[in-house]
């Protein structure tokens, strides 16, 4: 079954996100370990992927930043989007 929904930078537009730093460590956590995942952060700008990762990546320069992660389960896959506002102190 596929299902269609907007990109990640529109569905994260309203959402403040937290405010974290370069240095917070960011771990996803599954309820079931998935068959594998990669995060991808959007340009909100473009509307496109910037950089695609096995991991979840902080970058170093201040501000919004746009991730959208795909899973990949036995059953399908399954995005989630979020954003996450990189403060440097």
């Amino acid at each position: 079954m596929n299902a269609d929904s907007a990109a990640p930078p529109e569905l994260v537009e309203k959402q403040h996100g937290v405010d974290v730093n370069p240095n917070t460590e960011v771990k996803l956590n599954f309820k079931k370990a998935p068959m594998n995942y990669k995060v991808k952060i959007w340009d909100s700008e473009k509307n496109e992927v910037k950089s695609t990762y096995d991991e979840m990546v902080l970058p170093k320069s201040d501000g919004k930043v746009i991730y959208e992660i795909l899973v990949k389960w036995d059953q399908g896959t399954v995005s989630y989007a979020f954003s996450l506002n990189v403060i440097n102190n």
